[in-house]
């Protein structure tokens, strides 16, 4: 027969036994009360009422007692008397066991109606108590990846549990054993997903057997592992300090917890729970390096991924060989050579440039040729990237000087210079000639009529 709120149980025996029991909700987690026992003998007239008193009570109170009435009346009355004044029948002496959420005072009523002839002698025993149980292991809410679960129940009970059961979501109950105090009992699981693990005290009061049931903690288990990857650095990669680290994860069903371990160094936690993601800058040597990430979720389920790389922090040289610093060329082409080295992560690729124009990926090439350069002043630069994106860059200034006139030009100025000694030539010839003639021109003649000169 059911008791109180769902899952208390009673099962009377041969004695006169009632039980009620208070039920409260979800665990019973109250510190265990004193227990409370009471006894003794009250006399009903005809037409008398009368009550004894179990006392105030509060949720999870059992509420016992046993009768044994001495009447020839057939017209005694017999009740529970709930604390809102609410009468519950008792039918016959087995009785009938009664579950109720109201605190306050229980009392026992008795009457005889005024019609009656005989008196009755009622001896009573009640007794007052607040089993306690509570399941240590596993705690609420937990999470296992295992076909089994291990419980541990701590109970307390006056009198005391003669057994204690347990069940998975109340299908079968397996008798748990006790050791120090503690009951204890391994119960199977089956597929993945949710149960609950139920207990059940067994408490004898006289002949009378109490069930005592209540639902308690809910267990997942969880045998599928959790998805992750390590997304940079990537595999046998060469990267420089600090270096990126960078995973995702994911779980259908529980949280998620992270650490990582370097080369043989122990696991550094990473108190992230419940992220789906993230980076960390790890500050590593020169060399080869092995990074794990272990992703664990709540069910115990393990996945570690690891990424081997090089770390190479020093930038590379490079150097311009051709054109020389502050060269004076005079074709509009322009070929640049230069030399590079990398001592650990080797050359990845080299980049030029000519002024402010774009940066040209030339691979590993060692020359660069640029066409149809304007007579002007330029710089070149040359950019070394090694593997690991270290990058070092020379730059060299030279100047284009195509026209025949330029003393820089294909013919170093000498067209300019014969153009200029031509002209000096000529103004002096002219000059010369013009002299000459001056030199050569007829005297006037010389009038009769002049004056002489004495």
């Amino acid at each position: 027969m059911m008791v109180g709120g769902e899952g208390r149980m009673f099962r009377p025996g041969l004695s006169v036994a009632l039980v009620i029991l208070l039920a409260v909700s979800g665990l019973i987690v109250t510190v265990p009360q004193e227990a409370r026992a009471g006894s003794g003998t009250i006399t009903i007239a005809p037409g008398e009422t009368k009550y004894v008193s179990l006392g105030a009570a509060v949720g999870g109170d059992l509420l016992l007692w046993s009768l044994s009435i001495d009447t020839w009346s057939t017209i005694l009355q017999k009740w529970l008397q709930s604390p809102d004044g609410a009468h519950i029948a008792i039918e016959d002496t087995d009785g009938e066991p009664v579950g109720t959420n109201d605190e306050g005072e229980w009392k026992l009523g008795f009457a005889i109606d005024s019609s009656g002839w005989w008196d009755a002698t009622v001896t009573y025993s009640t007794y007052k108590t607040h089993p306690y149980s509570y399941v240590t292991s596993p705690v609420y809410q937990s999470y296992t990846n295992s076909d089994s679960v291990d419980i541990k129940i701590y109970a307390y009970s006056s009198p005391a549990a003669t057994s204690m059961w347990v069940s998975i979501d109340g299908l079968s109950y397996q008798q748990a054993s006790v050791t120090g105090g503690v009951w204890t009992a391994t119960m199977a699981l089956g597929d993945d997903g949710w149960y609950s693990v139920r207990t059940q005290q067994r408490v004898s009061w006289g002949s009378c057997l109490v069930y005592y049931s209540n639902n308690t903690n809910a267990i997942l288990k969880d045998t599928v592992l959790p998805e992750s990857r390590i997304i940079t650095p990537s595999n046998d990669s060469w990267v420089s300090s600090p270096v990126d680290l960078e995973w995702q994860c994911s779980d259908d069903q529980t949280g998620l917890s992270y650490d990582v371990k370097v080369d043989v160094l122990g696991w550094w936690y990473i108190p992230l729970t419940g992220y789906t993601g993230h980076t960390m800058e790890l500050n590593l040597d020169d060399g080869p390096h092995v990074v794990q990430v272990r992703v664990t979720d709540l069910a115990g389920n393990v996945v570690v991924k690891s990424v081997s790389f090089s770390v190479d922090s020093g930038a590379p040289q490079v150097s311009i060989t051709s054109p020389g610093v502050n060269a004076k060329l005079s074709k509009s082409d322009m070929t640049v050579t230069w030399t590079g080295t990398d001592s650990l992560s080797g050359i990845d690729h080299y980049e030029v440039q000519i002024g402010y124009g774009q940066w040209v990926n030339v691979g590993t090439a060692t020359s660069y040729q640029f066409t149809n350069l304007d007579d002007a002043w330029h710089s070149v630069k040359v950019k070394a990237v090694d593997k690991s994106g270290n990058t070092a860059t020379s730059t060299v200034g030279f100047g284009i000087y195509t026209s025949v006139w330029s003393t820089n030009g294909p013919y170093q100025g000498i067209p300019l210079f014969a153009l200029i000694g031509g002209i000096v030539a000529i103004a002096a010839l002219s000059l010369l000639l013009w002299h000459r003639k001056g030199k050569s021109s007829p005297q006037e003649p010389v009038s009769e009529d002049a004056p002489k000169v004495a």
